[in-house]
This record gives C-alpha cells, sequence and structure tokens, in this order.
C-alpha cells in the first residue's frame, strides 16, 4: 500500500477547526432542542397554574360562574360525588399534578381544592410553533457566530504557523552543496516573529554557515592536497627513472629502484582514491572509460613481487572486457587492494582473477576467514589475523568507500582453510 504524502500544517489547521465547529454546532443543536423544550414546558406549566389559581378565584366567588380560559385552555370543574362521567375519556382518572395525554400531544393539569376538581387541558401548537422558530433562530444565530469565531481563529492561527511553513519552505529549496546563510531570512516582514521559529532560523543559519566553511575546507584541501603530494612523488618517480638508465646499477639496486617505483605509483593511486573519497557525492567524478581486464593484468603483473618466495601462483582469466565509466585510477587502487590481501593471506596454492561481464572476483586458497572475522572485514582498522600486523586495516575499508562512490557493490565469500573470494559488481 502506498505511503500517504504528509499535509500542509495550514490544512491540519483547517480540518481541526472545522471539526471543532461541526462538534461545537452538534452540541448546541442538542441543547438548544433540550432547553427550548424544557423551557416551553415550565411556560406552559406556569401559565397554567396561574390558571388555575384564576379559575378557583372565580369559583370562589361564584360557584355558577361558567369556566372560560384563555390561549387555547379548556377547563372542567368536577363537584364532590359526581365522579368523572363529564370529563373526556382520556382525562378521567387523573391525579393532581401535570399529566400527557392523548400520546404526548396534550397537556393535562389537576388542581384539587375542597373536595372539588379543576381539570385544565392544553393542545400546545402555538407554542410548539413558537418554541421551534425561537430555537431555529437561536441556533441560525449561534452557528453563524461559531462560523466567524472558527474562521477569525483558523486565520489567526494559520499567520502564526506562517513562519514555520516559511522556513520549512525555505528547507526544501536549501541547496547543501552551495550553501547560503542568507536562505532562510525571513522572506514577510509583515509576519509577527515567533521566538522558538526564530531560534530555529538560527540554528539553520549557523548550520548553513558551517556547511559553507566545510565546503570550502574541503574544496582547498582536495586542490592543495592534489597539487602538493603530485609534486613530491613526480619528483621521486622522475629521479628514479633516471636512476634506472644508470648502467653501473647493481642487480640489487635496480630490483630497490623497481620496489621504489611501484610504491610511487601506488602512492599516486592512493592519492587520487582519497581525492575522490574526500570530495562531496553531489561534486561530479571525471570520468574515463576504462577497460577492466588490462587494468587486472595491470595489477596481477604489480602484485606479483609480494609473492616471491611463495608456492603460489597468480592468474587472471578474461570471460569477457567489459568497459566502465570511472576516474582514471581508482579501479586499479579498488582491484590493487583486493589482490595485496590476498597475496598477504596466500601462503602456498593459487590467486585467480575472473573478469567477467559484470564483475570481477579474485579467489585466492588462503587461510580464509570465519563469520566473526567476515562479519567486521570491512570495518576501519580492523586487522584478522597476525599475517596482517604490518597493515594499517583500511584496505576493505577504503575498496567498500570507492566501490559505492562509484555505485558498485563489494562483497567477500570466505570461510576457514577454503580460501576467500571478492567480487565487486560494477554498474553499466
Amino acid at each position: 500500500m502506498p505511503e500517504r504524502a504528509p499535509e500542509r500544517l495550514h490544512r491540519k489547521l483547517r480540518w481541526v477547526f472545522v471539526t471543532q465547529a461541526l462538534i461545537a454546532s452538534l452540541v448546541l443543536a442538542l441543547g438548544l432542542l433540550y432547553g427550548g423544550a424544557y423551557l416551553r414546558d415550565r411556560m406552559l406549566q406556569d401559565r397554567m397554574e396561574s390558571e388555575a389559581v384564576h379559575l378557583w378565584d372565580a369559583i370562589d366567588r361564584d360557584p355558577r360562574a361558567r369556566l372560560s380560559s384563555g390561549m387555547g385552555i379548556e377547563s372542567w370543574l368536577v363537584q364532590p360525588g359526581t365522579g368523572d362521567a363529564g370529563l373526556p375519556a382520556e382525562l378521567r382518572g387523573l391525579g393532581p399534578g401535570f399529566h400527557r395525554s392523548g400520546d404526548g400531544q396534550r397537556l393535562v393539569y389537576v388542581s384539587e381544592r375542597g373536595g372539588r376538581r379543576l381539570v385544565l387541558s392544553l393542545q400546545p401548537r402555538a407554542a410548539d410553533h413558537i418554541a421551534l422558530y425561537n430555537t431555529v433562530l437561536a441556533f441560525l444565530l449561534a452557528i453563524a457566530c461559531i462560523v466567524v469565531l472558527a474562521r477569525l481563529g483558523y486565520r489567526r492561527s494559520k499567520a502564526a504557523v506562517a513562519p514555520v511553513a516559511q522556513l520549512a519552505d525555505a528547507l526544501v529549496r536549501w541547496d547543501p552543496a552551495t550553501p547560503s546563510v542568507h536562505a532562510f531570512d525571513r522572506t514577510d516582514d509583515r509576519s509577527e516573529p515567533v521566538a522558538e521559529v526564530e531560534q530555529l532560523r538560527a540554528s539553520l543559519r549557523t548550520v548553513a554557515g558551517r556547511m559553507h566553511e566545510y565546503i570550502e575546507r574541503e574544496r582547498d584541501f582536495t586542490r592543495d592536497a592534489s597539487h602538493e603530494l603530485r609534486t613530491p612523488l613526480t619528483v621521486v618517480r622522475m629521479a628514479g627513472d633516471l636512476l634506472a638508465q644508470e648502467e653501473t646499477l647493481s642487480e640489487r639496486g635496480a630490483r630497490s629502484l623497481r620496489r621504489m617505483g611501484n610504491a610511487v605509483r601506488e602512492m599516486e593511486e592512493l592519492l587520487d582514491a582519497f581525492l575522490v573519497l574526500a570530495r562531496h557525492p553531489d561534486v561530479p567524478l571525471d570520468l574515463e572509460e576504462i577497460d577492466l581486464a588490462e587494468v587486472a593484468h595491470e595489477q596481477a603483473s604489480l602484485a606479483m613481487p609480494l609473492l616471491e618466495g611463495k608456492p603460489v601462483g597468480l592468474e587472471v582469466v578474461e570471460h569477457a572486457q567489459p568497459r566502465v565509466q570511472a576516474p582514471l585510477r581508482v579501479p586499479g587502487v579498488l582491484l590493487g587492494q583486493l589482490l595485496r590481501n590476498a597475496c598477504e593471506h596466500t601462503d602456498a596454492g593459487r590467486i585467480e582473477v575472473r573478469v567477467e561481464a559484470d564483475r570481477i572476483e579474485v579467489e585466492d586458497s588462503g587461510a580464509g576467514m570465519d563469520a566473526a572475522t567476515l562479519a567486521r572485514a570491512f570495518q576501519p582498522f580492523f586487522r584478522g589475523s597476525e599475517s596482517a600486523a604490518a597493515g594499517k586495516g583500511l584496505g576493505l575499508h577504503v575498496v567498500q568507500r570507492l566501490a559505492e562512490r562509484l555505485g558498485w557493490s563489494v562483497e567477500l565469500r570466505s570461510a576457514p582453510g577454503a580460501g576467500t573470494t571478492a567480487t565487486v559488481r560494477f554498474a553499466g
């Protein structure tokens, strides 16, 4: 099920006020209906009690006086011993007090005095209409007030949260690659500042400023490191090339020069790799088309000196000739680190580099790794065995970071005594 997109804050506030207005209207309607009915009944009861007092006074003055009432009230006087024969059927047998008859449509009041009984009956249609009109009018006026107050409250709340929405929009538009401390400045001077929002705005300005300084330092470092570190390496490499041309150079000196040349080449490749890792992920890389089979043969020849004195064979098997887009020296660093690990941990047997259409595999017949060591193999500064004591424990960590920077992946399969297979899957 797709995840529902989050709503804007002012929309949530609007629904809150609409819901409150509906609930308040419902409660008000119920209250008015109940209150109107209760008030109508109380007014009618008071009217009938007053009418009964008036009729008793008239009867006391003239027992033969004709009973007459207004406002639709009908009255009957029941003398002692005469029974209820003169009353309508629905009014017979009622005790003193108020009653409802005719399925609740008629209000009846019975009053007794001196053995005589006075019965008053009222069908409050007019009172019902008046009460209904008054209730509807009060309800409409109250609804209008609720709507106006809800509208004013919503506008006030919307204005209060407007700085938050503006700050959120500014944060969405903000580009960390080109941070600006002015990106979070207030754009609407008409809205009142909110203390919490201004604190958040100040914090974001501080973050933007620090991000800008960090990016500038990163650019300065990569520029200076690229120039200042390459220069001495170039001098060392050129001096080694000149010394290699000396005819009087001994075999031991030539071997040392080759090792020095390999070390310089490795340092240049590592320098390029670390500069790639030092760049921000949003900064595009300088890509070139690289033949990975050629890189595999080159790195295998460079790794051969590491196997001197070991009964280990190193072979490159080409099942394909993939070409990828990558920085010039980075694939060499990546494969070279895997080969170096294989050479260091293999004392006998073979090392095979297989070039496939979508991957390169480095398989060795070394000691292998158990599950605990394999789980930590990519952690920085982790060394799995004493044979790696001379290393810094950064090889596989650098390989993983380089692969992620290029959009590739690195996998390890290993078991104690069964060797290790490292697989680099590249994109495209």
